[in-house]
């Protein structure tokens, strides 16, 4: 097997993967992995993608925004346009995960500038 190949069997492995704990966060309200943990597998498949953008698919966990919904057994989403709009009275600066010190005072700088 060459690297490539071991790289786009790692991206479909993730996919699943990745897939699997949003069903058990969103549907069944029981994940077995930490936010952490799902979200340090999220970033291996978006490098992944980004060095691979041809394996890039429109259902990508990479490629989905906003909450997920699981009807009749496969993954669905909700378009922008069949939701309604809220404006915000102050700009939503950020809502970057962060794990460290450092990254918190990153978004304390961005908040106060």
């Amino acid at each position: 097997m060459d690297l490539f190949q071991a790289d786009y069997d790692r991206i479909a492995e993730l996919r699943k993967l990745l897939e699997r704990y949003e069903q058990e966060y969103y549907v069944l309200n029981a994940p077995t992995i930490s936010d952490q943990e799902f979200d340090l597998l999220m970033k291996e498949l978006e490098a992944l993608e980004e060095q691979y953008p041809d394996r890039v698919t429109p259902d990508s966990p990479t490629q989905r925004v906003g909450s997920e919904f699981w009807k009749e057994g496969k993954l669905g989403r909700v378009s922008q346009s069949e939701g309604s709009t809220f404006k915000h009275r102050y700009p939503m600066l950020s809502l970057a995960n962060s794990y460290s010190w450092e990254d918190t005072l990153d978004f304390y700088r961005r908040v106060h500038q």
